[in-house]
This record gives structure tokens, C-alpha cells and sequence, in this order.
């Protein structure tokens, strides 16, 4: 009997105290919101001070203005709505100016009907000092929304034009400067919607508080009903600076009431395990002591007859034989140890010669490749040359051209081989000289245009070796030389805001449309399945895929017997000199 009244006692007890404990940390919580909003709120009433009092800006509303570019021009030197705008990311500013010639320009509006009907702008005209609200409105989503806002007149000395700033307060930079917790808390200015929550769903709904319950008091904290259920509820007043309007701070505890209920079952639970638990123990800790002997017997036989990967890890948590069984576990995590450490040194030895006869047949082939690298490109340059120079002494100075283009072409390909930049301005004059080796070889049937804009320094600007010319190949091979005569092949290269876009078009035989389709599925896509003849077109394309992204590639169109249109886009990439 004293037992039960002791512990009757103490469950009452820790119940209240509890309850109290809850308590107080959601009245310190509201507390720490009540002033983190207080000084917000406190921030956008000095931000309204400077703007309804700054001259700068009353310059511009009492200005005449003859047409709008020179109010366009005035309201640009007006800084100031800017700054704050800039500095402060979760305030939405605007000026509204009641007056025909007023524009819609930067944070000024001009006053609609729509607005001048609206209830926060009559109650902004009919007072000077700041007005607080819940503010509806529709965004740009075109959904509904609700924003805690400042609404003031400002005082136009000697102008009839009416001017109302206003000031929203976003509701992800509240979240912001609120800690986050699993409490839900809402605001709401006067007896109006709520204009902020935690909890998004409620915004633009009635508070559930029945703020007239609060009376002469600024604050409540105690049990009241939310969403159909008692919930622990504070609530907090606050009177922003030189203003009548009362803001409303609520805070809900949704979980308290549960957790003190469980609180109160565990409580009783507990009273009664107190109770039985003493007898239960005494009766299964001699079996288990029992049991527990018999189990280091076990795990003792099975060491002796070196059966380790089949021990138990622990010896179901005993205490009593804890240490004697660690003894144990020490003893064949030893000899474990002593064994791997065997095994691994004949996989080291083994390894190790591995390795030797990998390195050997390694520098075997290192020789090889050394010897095969002997043949020095200066003598393939040098021996064209020569050539060159003869066909000249003999006269034949269409085939010492040839040949010099021909060594011009090689030197770029054997310069660039490795490298995985060029200049444009050297790429360029790789794909002019193809193109003049082409001209020798078709004589009139061929004739090209290479076209750059004039404002690009392809001196500096950065593009991938051997990208432009293998395109311009494939349209001579497989798009002019299906035609008798009359071919025609354009390059143009020119900036396009970010992108460098080169564009190579013929106007040979074209693709067929099913052939086209592939290769364009191909492009960018990694596909196997690569038409006969599209091989280096889709090797350029995952190059520059693969250096600049996928934002970036090639792309054909073409319409048979008309001609072929191929057009690469890579990043701008301009070096600094």
C-alpha cells in the first residue's frame, strides 16, 4: 500500500511537470519569434521613414515631365527603391502614383481603378502614419497568395498627386529569420487572415484562436482547439512603432497534449512493471546465469577444436562471464591473425612477381614504341619540300602549290595530334588550305567561300583541333560528288551571345530522310547504330559533347537534291591576353 500511494504521487508529479515543461518551452520559442519579428517589422517601418521622407525621390513625384522618356529618365536616377530592394532579398517595394502621366517603370506603378478601388489603398489615402496587413493578391503563377505588408502615404508638399509606398514582407525570408522547429506557427494582422505560416496550407485561412478571447491581455498560453483537437496554443501581441494595428503571433504545440498522454500511460506502465518486474528477475536470472555457463562451455569447445568463423561474436550480453569470454575471443583473434598474416605474405611474394614480369613486358613495349618513334615528321616536311622545289625548277609551279598545301595540311594534324585546343584562327586556315587542295583537284566544278565575322580576334578564341575540316570533307565526298558540276560550299563562323556557331552547307545530292534521322539519333545519343559515311560527323559531336557538355554539339538538316546544312555549337571561349 505505501508503494502505491509513493508512486501515485511521484506519476501526478512528473505529469505536471511535464505539462509545465512544454509549456515553457513553447512560451520561450514564441518569445524568440516575437522578437525576431518585432525587429522586422521594426526595419521596414525605418525603411518607409527614409523613403517617405527622402528628397530625392520627392523630386521626381513633384516633377512635370513632357513626354515618357524623360520620365523614364528621371525615375532611372532614382536609386534608392533599387538599393533597398537589392540589399533586402525577401522585400517586395513598390510606389504607386495616382496621376495620368505616371508609367509603370522599376518599383513605380501607376494607380489603376482596380487599385484605387482596393481596400489597402483607400486605407492608405484616408491616414499618414503606417498601415499593417494581411495583403491578397494573385502572383505570378496567377495562384492566390497573402503577404504581411506596410501600406503608408507619403506627404507630396504642394502636388495634389496622391502616392501610396507599399512594402511586402515575403513569407521564405520569414521562414528564414524563424528557427525551424516542429512547432506550427501563423500571423495574422488584426482579426484578418493569416498572412504567414509554417505550415503553407493555412495561409489566407481564418486563425482558429479566437483572438477576442485574449481581451485587454497581450498574450495567452494554455490548451485551445486546432484543426478539432486540443492543442497546446501561445499566443503573442505586438504593436509595431507609430502604428494602431495589432499583429498576432500564434503558436501551436500540435504534439504537446499527445506526448503528455503517452507520458501518463508509460507512467502507469511503468508503476506496474515496478511492481512485477523484481519477482520476474530474480526467477530468469538464475536460468540465464545457467544458460550462460553452458554457453562458454560451448564457445570453448568449438576454439579447442578450431572451429573460430563458427564463435559467437558476444555471449548474449552477460555481464558475470563478459570478461572470461573476451579472454577467449582475444586468444583466437591472435591466432586468426598470425594466420592472414602468412597468407598474405605468399599473396605478397606472389604478387609481386607478377608485377615483375608486367614491368618487364611493359618495357619491352616502351622499346618498341621508342624505336617506332625514331621516323622524325621534320623528315616527311622536309623531303616534300624537296619535292616541291623540283616540280618548281621544272615549271610546274600548280604542283609545287599542291604539294605545299599538302605539308601545310600535315604539319597542322601532326602539330595538333595530342592536343586538345587550337586557335580558330588556326583551324580556319587548316580547313582554307583542304578546301584550296580540293580547288586544284575539281578545278571549276568547286566553288567555296569561307566567311568570319569581321569583330572575332580568332587569334583568341578557343576551339577543338580538326573539327571544322572532317565536315567540310564529308560534304565534298558525300554530298557534291553525287552532282556533275556546279558545286557550292559555305562556312561561316560567327558568335552567337554565348555560343560560337559554325555553320558548313552544300548544296549537294542531300540525305535521305530515314538516313538523316539516324544519324541525327545517333548525334549526342551515343548510339552504335551509326550510318555508313556519318562516322566522323558523330566522332565531332561526342568530342565536343564530351569536352563542353550536352548542351552543345552538332546538328544536321538537309532536303535531298537541294543540299546539306551541318551546324556546330561550342561554348565562346576567348583567352585572355
Amino acid at each position: 500500500m505505501p508503494i502505491f500511494i509513493i508512486g501515485s504521487v511521484l506519476v501526478l508529479f512528473s505529469i505536471e511537470t511535464e505539462r509545465n515543461n512544454y509549456k515553457n518551452l513553447l512560451e520561450s520559442y514564441n518569445k524568440g519569434l516575437s522578437t525576431s519579428l518585432y525587429e522586422v517589422i521594426t526595419q521596414i517601418q525605418t525603411i518607409s521613414d527614409s523613403i517617405v521622407y527622402n528628397d530625392e525621390l520627392m523630386s521626381f513625384l513633384n516633377g512635370e515631365y513632357e513626354n515618357e522618356a524623360e520620365m523614364r529618365l528621371a525615375a532611372s536616377k532614382v536609386t534608392l527603391l533599387d538599393d533597398y530592394v537589392s540589399k533586402y532579398a525577401g522585400v517586395e517595394l513598390g510606389v504607386y502614383v495616382d496621376h495620368e502621366s505616371m508609367i509603370d517603370y522599376g518599383q513605380f506603378h501607376k494607380v489603376t481603378d482596380e487599385v484605387r478601388a482596393s481596400e489597402w489603398y483607400v486605407t492608405a489615402l484616408a491616414q499618414y502614419r503606417a498601415h499593417w496587413l494581411t495583403l491578397y493578391y494573385k502572383n505570378q503563377y496567377n495562384k492566390d497568395a497573402w503577404n504581411i505588408t506596410l501600406v503608408r502615404r507619403m506627404v507630396l508638399v504642394g502636388n495634389d498627386k496622391p502616392a501610396v509606398i507599399m512594402i511586402k514582407i515575403s513569407n521564405s525570408y520569414l521562414q528564414s529569420r524563424f528557427q525551424n522547429s516542429n512547432y506550427l506557427t501563423v500571423m495574422s494582422v488584426g482579426d484578418g487572415v493569416i498572412g504567414y505560416s509554417s505550415g503553407a496550407i493555412y495561409i489566407g485561412t481564418v486563425p482558429e484562436f479566437d483572438l477576442s478571447y485574449l481581451g485587454d491581455q497581450l498574450s495567452y498560453t494554455g490548451n485551445s482547439y486546432f484543426n478539432g483537437q486540443k492543442t497546446l496554443t501561445c499566443v503573442n501581441t505586438l504593436r509595431p512603432v507609430r502604428s494602431s494595428d495589432l499583429i498576432y503571433l500564434i503558436t501551436y504545440d500540435t504534439g504537446a497534449n499527445e506526448k503528455v498522454g503517452n507520458t501518463v500511460l508509460t507512467a502507469i506502465i511503468i508503476f506496474i512493471l515496478a511492481l512485477l518486474l523484481p519477482l520476474i528477475f530474480v526467477f530468469l536470472f538464475s536460468n540465464r546465469f545457467a544458460s550462460e555457463v553452458q554457453d562458454l562451455r560451448n564457445e570453448m569447445g568449438k576454439a579447442s577444436a578450431g572451429e573460430y568463423d563458427s564463435m559467437k561474436e558476444e555471449l548474449n550480453d552477460s555481464l558475470e562471464l563478459h570478461e572470461a569470454f573476451e579472454d577467449l575471443r582475444s586468444m583466437v583473434k591472435n591466432i586468426k591473425t598470425m594466420e592472414a598474416k602468412q597468407y598474405e605474405k605468399v599473396l605478397f611474394e606472389q604478387d609481386m612477381e607478377l608485377r615483375e614480369n608486367n614491368l618487364r613486358l611493359e618495357q619491352q613495349r616502351m622499346e618498341y614504341k621508342l624505336l617506332s618513334n625514331q621516323i622524325n615528321p621534320h623528315f616527311l616536311y622536309n623531303t616534300l619540300e624537296t619535292i616541291r622545289m623540283k616540280a618548281i625548277a621544272a615549271g610546274d609551279r600548280e604542283v609545287g602549290n599542291a604539294i605545299k598545301l599538302l605539308g601545310k595540311s600535315m604539319r597542322y594534324v601532326l602539330d595538333n595530334t595530342g592536343f586538345s585546343d587550337t586557335t580558330l584562327s588556326l583551324e580556319a586556315e587548316h580547313v582554307r588550305t583542304y578546301l584550296e587542295i580540293q580547288k586544284l583537284r575539281f578545278a571549276d566544278r568547286l566553288d567555296y567561300s569561307l566567311n568570319m565575322a569581321k569583330e572575332l580576334p580568332a587569334d583568341n578564341i578557343t576551339v577543338l583541333p580538326i573539327m571544322i575540316q572532317p565536315i567540310a570533307e564529308n560534304a565534298i565526298v558525300h554530298g557534291l560528288e553525287g552532282k556533275p558540276k556546279d558545286w557550292r560550299l559555305e562556312v561561316d563562323i560567327f558568335r552567337d551571345k554565348d555560343d560560337l556557331v559554325i555553320i558548313v552547307k552544300d548544296n549537294g545530292k542531300g540525305i535521305e530522310p530515314e538516313k538523316l534521322e539516324k544519324i541525327n539519333a545517333a548525334l549526342g545519343t551515343g548510339e552504335k547504330d551509326i550510318p555508313s559515311g556519318s562516322i566522323g560527323i558523330v566522332n565531332i559531336d561526342r568530342r565536343i559533347r564530351l569536352r563542353f557538355g550536352n548542351d552543345h554539339g552538332i546538328n544536321i538538316s538537309s532536303v535531298q537534291n537541294e543540299g546539306t546544312t551541318v551546324t556546330v555549337k561550342i561554348p565562346y571561349i576567348e583567352k585572355i591576353t
